[in-house]
């Protein structure tokens, strides 16, 4: 197996991708892994990059995605349909929730363990969505996928995380304060496996294979990696204040169960759901933000060759 380091240099504040690369090499040479190390040009060269390596190599090649979720999201997007590949997270991001699904929510880096981690085959969520404008994007997310005012918020976090002291989760809790200023609401219709599941306002919509966003919100605690269902968790409209009073909730992964919150929070679990809105409306597709009118979303089982690093 070649073990094949993916740096987006571009990742990271206080701990940027770029000062990983000689932990990397040291670690690998450790082990006697064979390796490499390739920097990301631009975005989407991760995807491209691994989809060349696949098509050059015979043997098994495990890519190390060194960057925040939106880097491990360029690297799934290229090894999905690549029988050679493996993926594994280094986290280097602002958010690293990813990270956090498969090695516990407290857990640091730990280059050795990725190298020496096993393989297993983990679900990925397929999307298409009509943008506004009418354009079409389609592709994958292996953590989450947040409409309305989370996605609004990791819109803000991204402009709030350049400010000194303010980076990483402290980004999103000023980008949910921020943004709840003029707390976008969104009028959606959406259909479940086929069937009208719910309409009206909604602030926010979760699709998740993996459970936590904004850096280390428990926004959908009973999504699995490996249980081929889409989790689905919406939010009502509801007021600024009864809101702020529910984020502890939301951030510990108690808002499914929390009494006062039913009727508010709903959950499903489905293979497909389609989610259109009356106006164009925010969504992060593993943070990376888009406008939509239209989204479609699928389940895909065992799509990606997951590296859990050892001892998880």
């Amino acid at each position: 197996m070649k073990h094949i380091f993916i740096v987006n240099p571009a990742a990271g504040s206080k701990s940027p991708a770029l000062a990983l690369i000689p932990e990397l090499r040291l670690a690998a040479q450790a082990l006697g892994a064979e390796y490499e190390i390739y920097e990301t040009k631009h975005a989407g060269d991760a995807t491209e990059f691994v989809r060349a390596r696949c098509g050059e190599a015979a043997g098994t090649l495990r890519f190390h995605a060194c960057g925040g979720d939106g880097t491990l999201n360029e690297v799934v997007a290229g090894a999905i349909g690549q029988p050679n590949a493996e993926v594994a997270v280094i986290p280097v991001g602002s958010g690293n929730d990813f990270f956090r699904v498969i090695a516990g929510a407290d857990a640091k880096a730990d280059i050795s363990r990725a190298i020496r981690g096993t393989a297993k085959s983990v679900d990925a969520i397929r999307y298409t969505a009509v943008l506004d404008g009418g354009a079409e994007k389609s592709g994958y997310a292996i953590n989450m996928c947040n409409i309305g005012f989370d996605a609004a918020v990791v819109e803000k976090a991204g402009e709030i995380k350049k400010i000194p002291l303010l980076g990483g989760p402290m980004s999103y809790l000023a980008g949910v304060f921020s943004t709840l200023v003029k707390k976008p609401v969104a009028q959606l219709e959406i259909t479940a496996d086929g069937t009208p599941y719910a309409s009206g306002e909604f602030l926010l919509c979760t699709v998740a294979n993996g459970a936590y966003c904004g850096g280390g919100y428990f926004a959908s605690p009973l999504a699995d990696i490996q249980d081929g269902e889409l989790n689905f968790v919406t939010v009502k409209n509801i007021t600024r204040r009864f809101f702020v009073s529910i984020l502890s909730k939301y951030r510990a992964g108690e808002h499914l169960t929390e009494p006062r919150l039913k009727g508010v929070i709903d959950h499903t679990a489905a293979k497909k759901l389609t989610i259109a809105a009356k106006q164009p409306a925010a969504m992060a597709i593993d943070g990376e933000v888009v406008r939509i009118l239209r989204a479609e979303f699928e389940i895909v089982p065992g799509a990606v060759r997951l590296a859990v690093p050892v001892g998880e």
